[in-house]
């Protein structure tokens, strides 16, 4: 696995899955009982205007885009600080392992992660 397929899964798998869960609890909370937060903010959404609602995807974009975003900068090292307290220094290696491969996804050499992963957005998820 290559930096950039993994990146490209993070966005399918990680990324449009929160935005699509996250619209979906918006628009119709599963299961039997859903919690009553989610049924009231359910209802409250529904009563929204739809450019009200088109507002709210886009944040919803935005949260999803911080949180994938900000992972992969850490991921590359460049940011954030995963150490427990107390400990200082290490670093975090990410490794893809098959039967015959072993891939170093977020090694120092060539394109970081984050900024892999901003090449795969289009400009309204990135505005």
């Amino acid at each position: 696995m290559t930096k950039e397929e993994f990146v490209a899964c993070i966005k399918k798998d990680v990324y449009d899955s929160a935005i699509e869960i996250t619209r979906s609890l918006l628009e119709e909370p599963p299961g039997r009982s859903p919690s009553p937060e989610s049924v009231k903010r359910s209802q409250w959404f529904k009563r929204l205007p739809p450019e009200d609602k088109e507002q709210i995807q886009g944040i919803i974009q935005e949260a999803a885009h911080a949180a994938v975003f900000e992972m992969m900068v850490v991921l590359d090292g460049v940011g954030g600080n995963i150490n427990p307290p107390g400990e200082n220094g290490g670093e975090l290696e990410l490794w893809h392992i098959t039967d015959t491969q072993l891939s170093l996804l977020n090694s120092p050499d060539g394109e970081e992660l984050h900024d892999i992963f901003n090449g795969l957005m289009s400009p309204e998820e990135t505005d």
